[in-house]
This record gives structure tokens, C-alpha cells and sequence, in this order.
């Protein structure tokens, strides 16, 4: 199981690292229309569902210890969503200098 998380969160953060990836990341849901917010809502459903399913499976088989599903989904979310923060940071300040 730790296997396929593995896969799973170096797919997502290639994608998240991506231009529009970073993107969708860095914008906040407050900012779009309601009619982009719910689309944007719909289409990070299946991937957050992928995420509870890695986590349910592993908890299941023993690979995990037994844990909030959701909670630790937000969790792995919550640390993976920051990696575009910190290099869209890190790029401002190199252009600072």
C-alpha cells in the first residue's frame, strides 16, 4: 500500500508543480465565479477520492494505522498543496536579490 501512496503522491505533486497545476493551487476557490468554483470542486473530487480509497485500503490491510479518513487525506493534501506555495516564494525572493 505504502507502493501505491507512493505513486499516487509523486503523480499529484508532478502535477501540482505543473504551470497550471501550480495554477489551480495558488488561486483561491474564493476567488472564482460560483460556476468555476463548483466545476473546479467537481473535478478535484475524483482525486480526493483516489486519496481516501489509498488511505481506507491501506488502514484496512494493516499497512496504516488505524486513522480519520477524511482528516488524513486533508492532512496529506493540506502539506502536498503547499509545495507550490514555497516555490512560487522561494522564485520571489530570488528575484528580489
Amino acid at each position: 500500500m505504502a507502493d501505491r501512496l507512493g505513486r499516487f503522491v509523486r503523480r499529484y505533486v508532478r502535477m501540482i508543480t505543473s504551470d497550471y497545476g501550480a495554477c489551480l493551487i495558488l488561486t483561491s476557490r474564493q476567488a472564482l465565479e460560483p460556476d468555476s468554483r463548483r466545476r473546479l470542486v467537481s473535478a478535484l473530487r475524483p482525486i480526493n477520492q483516489l486519496m481516501e480509497d489509498i488511505v481506507r485500503d491501506g488502514i484496512r490491510e494493516g499497512s496504516f494505522a488505524p486513522s480519520d479518513v477524511g482528516l488524513t487525506t486533508a492532512f496529506v493534501f493540506g502539506s502536498l498543496n503547499w509545495i507550490p506555495v514555497c516555490i512560487a516564494r522561494r522564485a520571489k525572493m530570488r528575484s528580489a536579490c
